[in-house]
């Protein structure tokens, strides 16, 4: 069995970017709870994360501004049907849900990267493979099994917004990727959530939103959101990207789940049984078995130049 040194960097960068997500998504529930709506939310991570980025790309990196007409639509693509509704969807999961289960659907989504990939033929069936997601599975059934009694509490509703998260996410994964051949991660980040604050901005009111975290005293929770929930984890989990196909960039993003679980549990109040944690290692395992092949998997492409 062979280690793929260059899978292996960009899973570590994925699951790093994924630890980010985990603590974001309790962060979020906590502003859920104090009276943030979801547009609410959305909009505000989305602008922040573009004013910042763009004014540090304006003074220090201007490289990554630079693209063509005909990448429009495509960033289009990954900012509307990608980004806007995946976050919408997902942090709306959350607010009607556990953390965990909603998490844990939404990263059924390798099922649907991995058969997409090896329908279009842009990614081989290996043994691996196969493996990983059995075992992603495997530790998504035994999470949601735990809260089978909590199970008729969860509204059609959320349960529905979690499945769209599902597949919009799979959807994201697979534009981002072949974006990324390309365009650095600053670019794709810049441009991904500059669309995607124009998007918010048409459909909430900014002068609602800046009114409600104001007058409850909020800002300090918002910020730190936007940043733990965009800038550094999409630059790291693109950079990753980079480095490993769909399939291997979903499965590493699983543990994701991981972090929310332990999250919610220490900050949230929600349960953490010996089954969850049983989930929990299977996905961790899922990742192990993808860096280690019996074969030297090539790179998605080339790393992308992410000097400023």
């Amino acid at each position: 069995m062979k280690i793929n040194w260059k899978e292996a960097a960009g899973s570590g960068l994925i699951m790093t970017a994924s630890c980010s997500w985990g603590g974001a998504a309790s962060i979020g529930k906590g502003l859920f709870q104090a009276g943030v709506s979801t547009f609410q939310l959305m909009q505000l991570r989305s602008v922040v994360s573009t004013a910042v980025l763009f004014v540090l790309l304006i003074f220090f990196g201007r490289k990554h501004l630079r693209i063509q007409y005909s990448d429009v639509p495509a960033f289009l693509l990954l900012s509307i049907p990608g980004l806007a509704l995946v976050n919408a969807s997902y942090y709306h999961a959350i607010r009607l849900m556990p953390v965990a289960i909603a998490v844990f659907i939404q990263f059924t989504a390798p099922v649907v990267i991995f058969l997409y990939g090896w329908g279009t033929g842009k990614e081989e069936a290996t043994s691996a493979k196969f493996g990983a997601l059995l075992l992603c599975l495997a530790g998504t059934y035994f999470m949601v099994q735990i809260q089978r009694n909590s199970m008729q509490a969860i509204p059609w509703f959320g349960l529905t917004c979690a499945i769209i998260s599902m597949l919009s996410y799979a959807f994201y994964v697979i534009v981002s990727h072949g974006l990324g051949k390309k365009h650095s991660p600053w670019t794709i980040v810049a441009y991904g959530y500059g669309f995607a604050s124009l998007f918010w901005l048409a459909v909430q009111n900014p002068l609602n939103t800046v009114n409600h975290i104001s007058s409850n005293h909020l800002w300090q929770r918002s910020l730190l959101f936007a940043l733990c929930s965009t800038l550094i984890p999409f630059i790291l989990f693109l950079t990753g990207l980079r480095r490993v196909t769909p399939t291997g960039a979903a499965v590493a993003s699983t543990s994701e789940t991981v972090a929310a679980s332990l999250f919610a549990f220490l900050f949230l109040g929600e349960t953490l049984t010996p089954w969850q944690i049983l989930g929990g290692g299977l996905i961790v395992t899922a990742v192990v078995l993808l860096v280690y092949q019996d074969r030297n998997v090539p790179a998605a492409h080339e790393p992308a130049d992410l000097t400023l």
